[in-house]
């Protein structure tokens, strides 16, 4: 049986759905709970995302309070982000293949064609290039075309930023995904515009003034280099502004051992606490946390608890900013002591006056931040970042 645009309609378990091909939900449907357990990718309190061998990902959502319950029972979300999905398909819009979409009284699911070395691009971003410090020009190049093309496609997003996209390194191509609240209004409006604009900021962990300057550029955001440089400088104090009303959130989420930002670990009675990176996984693998805590490569620095944690968060406030520093990885905490392990750098005080400092101390101020110049170090790999985050004056 098919619906009035094609799709085949399937009943079962109490649930209706729509499918692109008959025969989607075999075998995986009649026990997807057992596929909710074992095959988990995300979840928060209303959402869960999980994978069904390989081949697919479902979306479920499951409204709890009644006033979520009825608006989900009278606007379905998985069907308004399968029509969005089908709607920038037909459009010429790179996105991820969805299959179909169920529902059950409040409760939808959505299904997804898996891309199977897909990752998102800020995932990769953050890996490769952030944390792992290659090359990134030619994939900035290549994911600029891409933001480029979505942003001056007619549509508006609401929630645009790397998370949303995906990126095949097999293939080189990109996707959107999550696409739930995509609009394609009679005009994207100057405020729309400008908010998809800010997209850009995600790189500012790692380019430089003038790969800004060309990247605001390109996307057209501005029309000159002169315009061009104001509005990332602008846009960073903006960014710095937004995080700072956040901050007293997120420090509590920290404190609290949010598992966004650090893995809480026990071993022989001792509790560790492993920071994460900006991709949300820890810098420390937990399974081999022993081994590296021995290994030599960390240095370790004994402090009073008060003094560790406050370096502790001053590492995760720079972090948000996306000002690279010499980070904490590892807390562990000893009564009225605590222990620090720190990642080892190789560098040294970088020449006064060169293009780099000058650049690195400019994007510092923007988050109102003044690292002395003896207090910054200049990798092997060129980069400058903050070497001791005791002398760094943040409130935290």
């Amino acid at each position: 049986m098919a619906d009035n645009t094609g799709l085949s309609i399937e009943r079962r378990r109490g649930w209706k759905w729509r499918l692109r091909t008959p025969g989607l939900l075999e075998p995986w449907f009649d026990q997807y709970e057992h596929y909710l357990k074992s095959s988990l990718v995300k979840s928060n309190p209303v959402r869960s995302v999980f994978k069904v061998n390989n081949q697919y990902f479902v979306k479920l959502d499951c409204p709890r309070n009644p006033l979520h319950k009825l608006r989900a029972y009278l606007c379905c979300k998985a069907e308004s982000e399968f029509n969005t999905a089908m709607q920038l398909e037909k459009d010429g819009i790179p996105v991820i293949k969805y299959l179909g979409w169920g529902r059950s009284g409040c409760l939808s699911m959505i299904l997804s064609e898996a891309v199977p070395d897909a990752v998102t691009a800020w995932d990769f971003w953050g890996r490769e290039y952030v944390i792992g410090g290659k090359d990134h020009t030619a994939f900035l190049d290549k994911l600029a075309k891409f933001l480029k093309k979505f942003i001056y496609s007619g549509f508006f997003h609401p929630d645009f930023h790397l998370g949303n996209v995906l990126y095949s390194p097999q293939s080189g191509q990109f996707a959107l995904v999550d696409v739930y609240g995509i609009s394609k209004p009679a005009g994207v409006s100057v405020g729309q515009m400008e908010r998809m604009y800010k997209i850009v900021l995600a790189f500012r962990d790692i380019i430089s003034d003038t790969e800004a300057e060309k990247l605001v550029l390109f996307m057209g955001i501005r029309e000159t280099p002169e315009a061009a440089r104001l509005y990332f400088d602008s846009a960073l104090k903006a960014e710095a502004a937004f995080l700072n009303d956040e901050w007293p959130r997120r420090r509590r989420q920290i404190l609290e051992s949010y598992r966004k930002f650090i893995t809480r670990l026990s071993i022989d009675g001792q509790e560790y606490f492993l920071k994460h990176s900006p991709v949300a996984e820890p810098f420390i693998n937990p399974a081999e946390l022993s081994q590296t805590l021995n290994s030599g490569n960390l240095e370790k620095v004994t402090l009073p608890a008060g003094e560790a944690l406050t370096l502790w968060l001053k590492s995760f406030r720079l972090q948000f900013y996306g000002i690279l520093h010499r980070r904490p990885l590892v807390l562990e905490k000893n009564g009225s002591q605590s222990v620090l392990y720190f990642n080892k750098i190789e560098g040294k005080i970088p020449a006064p006056g060169i293009p780099e400092v000058s650049e690195f101390i400019k994007r510092c101020a923007c988050f109102s931040i003044s690292p002395a110049h003896e207090n910054l170090l200049q990798t092997a790999g060129g980069r400058i970042l903050i070497n001791n985050l005791a002398l760094i004056d943040l409130e935290v």
